[in-house]
Order: C-alpha cells, then structure tokens, then sequence
C-alpha cells in the first residue's frame, strides 16, 4: 500500500520520453507533485542528455532503456504514432503510464493499451487538464444546476500562436508522423473531452 507521500506524488520515480514542449510541461507537474525526476528519454543521446540537464533529471538515456525499467510511471510525451506501442513497453516492464493524448491514433490499439493495464494491474492515464480549470468547473456547475438551459449546439475553436506561419513544419501536420487523426487527436481531444 504507497505511503500518504506516494499517494501525492513525493518520491515516486518518474521516467519521461519526450524532452520537448510536453515534457517539459509533465516535468514541471511531476516536480511540483513531489515526484523524482529519475530519466529522461529524447530523440537523440544529445537531446536526451539537454533535456536532462534543462528540465532536471538525475539521468538521461534511450528511449529502448528507459522503458525497459520499472519505475512509478513513465510518462510518455513523444509523437502521436509511437504513444500506443510505446505504453504497451511500459506496461510491460511493470510501470504505470501517464500518457499524452491521443493514447492511440486507432481505437483497436487503445483497447490494447487498456487491456495490458488491466492484466498486469497498473495504471494509465491520458491527462485532460483543461477540465480542471476554474471557468470550465464553473461551467460544468451551472449545466448540472440547469442554470444554462437545453445545450442545442455547440460552437467552439481553438487559438495557438504555433504553427501560425505557412512553412511552419511540425510531426502534428505529418500524416505520417501525426498519425490519421493528426490535429484533431493531438489539441482537438481536448474539446471533445469538455464536450463530454
């Protein structure tokens, strides 16, 4: 049974593939949390060994490495198409996984992921942080307490100052990288889970 402080967080043992802009957003949740900030996983040995250094890891490493280990949780913040076979390496090596959305880029792969938790008893989880945020508990609120009327329809978009420009390039706008649900899976998840 984890101990009140692994219960919210302080000292678990994190790994993290993926250095980049999620990572560091993990990184920085995992630390407050009270988490060890144990591997971090990257592209390159290079980048792998600068993401260590810039977001504060004990250790930087191969992606192969870090999910062959048992940790806490690994929590996986790499391109798209990698999220489900990369879930399943660690599940299989006994850690829980934090995972960046979508879990998978198909429905088939996501059950997998699910079933692999179930049968080795650990947990994952795909965090929908936007749920949390004070304006949409306010919302939530005043739907249950029927305060907002029959919702009939909803209208909404999503603004970003990233990948503004026409050459901007980026795995997200890949269809090989980003998987078949490219844009919608990676930020437009997020509309569908406050929908929801």
């Amino acid at each position: 049974m984890p101990s009140d402080d692994n219960a919210r967080g302080r000292g678990l043992r994190i790994g993290m593939l993926g250095g980049g802009f999620m990572g560091r957003v993990h990184s920085r949740a995992a630390r407050s949390a009270g988490a060890v900030l144990d591997s971090v996983a990257s592209s390159r040995p290079e980048r792998s060994a600068q993401a260590a250094a810039e977001l504060g890891f004990e250790n930087s490493t191969a992606s192969d490495a870090l999910l062959g280990r048992t940790l806490d949780a690994i929590h996986i913040c790499t391109p798209n198409e990698v999220h489900a076979a990369q879930s399943l390496q660690a599940l299989d090596a006994g850690s829980n996984i934090i995972c960046e959305k979508p879990l998978a880029t198909d429905s088939t792969a996501a059950r997998a992921v699910l079933a692999r938790a179930d049968e080795a008893g650990l947990l994952g989880t795909v965090p929908f942080v936007y749920r949390y945020h004070p304006m949409v508990r306010e919302a939530r609120a005043r739907f249950r307490e029927g305060q907002a009327g029959t919702l009939l329809t909803v209208d909404a978009g999503y603004l970003q100052d990233w990948l503004l420009g026409s050459g901007d390039e980026n795995w997200r706008v890949d269809s090989e990288r980003g998987g078949p649900s490219r844009a919608f899976a990676d930020i437009g998840s997020h509309l569908v889970d406050l929908i929801e």
